[in-house]
């Protein structure tokens, strides 16, 4: 998957990798990797450090024969572990015109504070290339790669005169700690691995499949577009009478399109690390009472006003935990 980066061009925020975002520990992410060549293992051991540094994330590894065991006192995918080791090259801006920045034209800083997120600052000489490519490709994709994996597809909002291209993540396999560990560690050539055994647990409790595959089934049928119609519809018959009454059904409708979205832009260890549930029983209930309301919609069982009152049930029980 590619890595879809925010990107800001106004006020970028320089020269706070020595502070570390303090970070709780949700739980843990174990992953084992079947490296093809044994020699290898102390180059993937190295960017694992390297990663624990950046992200401020206790690590810890074992090795055995050809395998390396991966233990991450964090939530992360077995996607974003696996991409950690694999990423490897320099970094390469393309454009839709085949203009490309390669890193001798600019270099790259990280910034932990106030969240994670990396510049990409073109030396003076470059300042105005990077002007004309920024109009260039004013509103319409682009492409950052590092080696040959695409990491980031920014659309360009504003023309960019000050040399800073400044990127933050959103939901995606890759992060900005990921990718700035593998910016920093590179590899002198590719390594071949398998990754197996993934588990990961949140509050002692190992998360299981099916509940991955219940959060995919929400996000897979975005019953806010749904809700967000409603209130479409509730503003368009009623906009020029608007009683306290019907304020209150538009807040019932915005808490609620909140909650969904945030389902939908975040994957299931984004999420609970987002969410603060206090246990594995209480994010299980959630994930399953919203997965049953949609599949009730779905299957033409209740109808969206329904679906909003039941959904506003789970909402405060997710408001209750921020």
């Amino acid at each position: 998957m590619k890595l879809f980066f925010l990107l800001f061009c106004q006020f970028v925020i320089i020269g706070c990798s020595s502070i570390k975002q303090k970070k709780e520990h949700f739980g843990t992410s174990k992953l084992t990797l079947q490296v093809k060549n044994k020699s290898d293992i102390p180059l993937l051991v190295n960017r694992l450090q390297t990663y624990s540094k950046i992200a401020n994330n206790k690590v810890s590894s074992s090795v055995e024969n050809n395998n390396l065991s991966i233990e991450i006192f964090d939530l992360l995918t077995e996607e974003k572990i696996a991409n950690l080791f694999r990423l490897n090259g320099s970094f390469k801006i393309k454009g839709n015109n085949n203009t490309v920045f390669t890193e001798d034209k600019f270099r790259s800083s990280f910034s932990s504070f106030p969240e994670a997120s990396m510049v990409f600052i073109f030396d003076s000489i470059y300042k105005k290339e990077l002007e004309t490519f920024s109009r260039d490709n004013l509103k319409q994709k682009t492409e950052v790669f590092l080696g040959n994996t695409c990491v980031a597809s920014p659309t360009f909002m504003n023309t960019i005169n000050n040399g800073l291209l400044g990127l933050t993540p959103t939901n995606s396999d890759f992060d900005t700690y990921i990718v700035h560990t593998a910016s920093t560690v590179k590899y002198p050539h590719n390594i071949a691995f398998n990754h197996l055994n993934y588990k990961v647990t949140f509050k002692d409790s190992v998360i299981s499949k099916n509940l991955f595959q219940q959060y995919q089934s929400i996000k897979n049928y975005p019953l806010g577009h749904s809700v967000n119609s409603h209130k479409e519809k509730f503003l368009e018959k009623y906009s020029s009478d608007l009683s306290s009454d019907r304020i209150k059904v538009l807040q019932k409708l915005d808490a609620v399109i909140l909650m969904l979205s945030k389902i939908y832009s975040n994957d299931l260890l984004s999420f609970i690390k987002k969410s603060n549930f206090s246990s594995y029983t209480e994010l299980e209930l959630f994930i399953t009472k919203v997965n049953s309301i949609q599949e009730n919609y779905k299957s033409d069982i209740s109808t969206i006003e329904e679906v909003v009152n039941s959904l506003q049930l789970i909402t405060n029980s997710y408001n209750s935990n921020q």
